[in-house]
């Protein structure tokens, strides 16, 4: 979604490759011993505008682009963002499941 809104350039590197483990064991696997462990998460939020509020405020990406957009286009920001949860809206608020890596490194 932000590459979709943003015109800066993509990274030299995806921030996601630290998600993923061989990306790990191969940047990092000749200083460190990499063990690894996948686990679900969830987000509860009580609407998707305060996970709007939380990752305008708090999360880089999506902050950084709509501060670089010119004011008439943040509107249409926001609706994207709305749009892409509106899915995980329950009766009891929003719940997004997000898969995270457990990361322990022993430097060896």
């Amino acid at each position: 979604m932000i590459a979709k809104w943003s015109n800066a350039p993509p990274p030299s590197a995806s921030p996601f490759d630290w998600g993923r483990p061989s990306w790990l064991k191969e940047a990092l696997g000749g200083h460190f011993e990499i063990h690894v462990r996948e686990q679900e998460t969830t987000l509860y939020a009580p609407d998707v505008e305060t996970v709007w509020a939380e990752y305008v405020q708090g999360f880089g990406p999506v902050a950084a682009t709509h501060d670089a957009l010119p004011p008439d286009r943040r509107g249409a920001f926001k609706a994207a963002f709305e749009e892409l949860h509106s899915p995980y809206a329950t009766e009891f608020g929003i719940v997004i499941p997000r898969q995270a890596l457990i990361v322990h490194g022993i430097r060896a």
